[in-house]
């Protein structure tokens, strides 16, 4: 009821304003104007130019350098985090007939489509919606593991917890070492707006 209260009176203006509803990604859809420029100037075929955009957007986690993020040379995970994630990627590929890791699945692809299909790819502020079912991808391979370990040595529980604990402080260290020590105070905003959001 508290989630009717709270959606209804936007579902209904969207209902009756869809153009509204569509007015932020169709300012930054790829498909369209772009595409027609893009093809105008490479003389590439659409699904190459589609393939690239899909495969610059799925690298956008580990392996290619965002936009309008931190700083130049920057994918979304720092190496720590990046080798969980793709080692989670891994594990959820092998499970994908469980609910949970479809789940996870779902969501990150959604997110390679939304950044593949709109300009200026891999727009960091596309992916921040991700962000939850990225560090679910990157708690999978610690959970797994630890539990794998534990059932394989109980003896040595508290050592292997410790050990996952650790690492996972690691990681955490690192970012907030990173985003505090390294981006905050360096104040690479692009303007007063960029700095007040971030």
């Amino acid at each position: 009821l508290g989630a009717l209260v709270v959606a209804l009176p936007m579902v209904l203006f969207y209902l009756a304003h869809k153009d509204a509803f569509v007015a932020p990604y169709s300012r930054v859809s790829l498909l369209g104007p772009v595409l027609e420029n893009q093809l105008e100037t490479s003389g590439e075929p659409v699904w190459r130019i589609l393939k690239e955009q899909f495969k610059v957007s799925a690298l956008a986690f580990t392996g290619t350098n965002l936009r309008f993020w931190y700083q130049p040379g920057q994918p979304m995970l720092l190496p720590i985090p990046a080798t969980l994630f793709l080692m989670g990627v891994c594990l959820i590929l092998l499970n994908l007939t469980r609910l949970p890791e479809l789940w996870l699945a779902l969501w990150v692809v959604g997110a390679i489509a939304v950044g593949a299909l709109s300009e200026s790819t891999p727009a960091a502020q596309r992916y921040v919606f991700v962000a939850p079912a990225v560090a679910g991808a990157i708690a999978l391979p610690l959970e797994r593991s630890a539990r794998w370990f534990i059932q394989a040595w109980p003896r040595a529980r508290w050592v292997i917890l410790a050990s996952v604990s650790g690492l996972l402080l690691l990681a955490s260290w690192e970012d907030l070492r990173f985003y505090f020590g390294d981006f905050s105070a360096n104040k690479r905003f692009g303007d007063v707006n960029t700095e007040v959001a971030t």
